[in-house]
């Protein structure tokens, strides 16, 4: 990750083209920033947070980044293992049937600010990042699944 801050921080391209699409560059630059004008290094916890927030999307112009953000989520992996709120968060089918299942149940859940924010925390997603909407089943549909 060290040499991932130092390659853009010289490159400087995704500046200003990523800052609306994602999350990961802003940061990225602030740490950057802040090391060179406060002179403040950048922690491993904070490196450790600028990999998750990368999503892997594919919209970086330079193909040497996710190749090594790739690197350096799987050497966390490795020495700390899966957290239980990533499987959780990956299992997007079992995740789907779930919220499905108790669809007011989820929709409160995230719409409420305060269960918002402890999901948040629970699951260790960014605040940045919005949780998907579940719909309710219509009538109809409901009723074609049980006949």
């Amino acid at each position: 990750m060290r040499e991932v801050i130092e390659l853009c921080a010289d490159c400087d391209t995704c500046r200003t083209l990523m800052e609306k699409d994602c999350v990961f560059f802003p940061e990225l630059y602030r740490l950057s920033d802040r090391e060179k004008e406060e002179e403040i290094p950048v922690t491993e916890a904070e490196l450790r947070e600028l990999v998750e927030l990368c999503t892997l999307c594919g919209l970086c112009p330079c193909p040497r980044v996710p190749e090594d953000l790739v690197k350096a989520k799987n050497g966390y992996v490795q020495k700390e293992g899966t957290p239980i709120s990533t499987r959780l968060m990956i299992d997007v089918p079992r995740l789907a049937r779930l919220c499905c299942t108790f669809p007011r149940l989820s929709k409160a859940l995230t719409k409420n600010k305060a269960m918002s924010t402890l999901l948040r925390k629970v699951t260790r997603t960014n605040p940045a990042r919005q949780f998907p909407t579940v719909t309710e089943p219509d009538f109809f549909s409901g009723r074609k699944r049980k006949a």
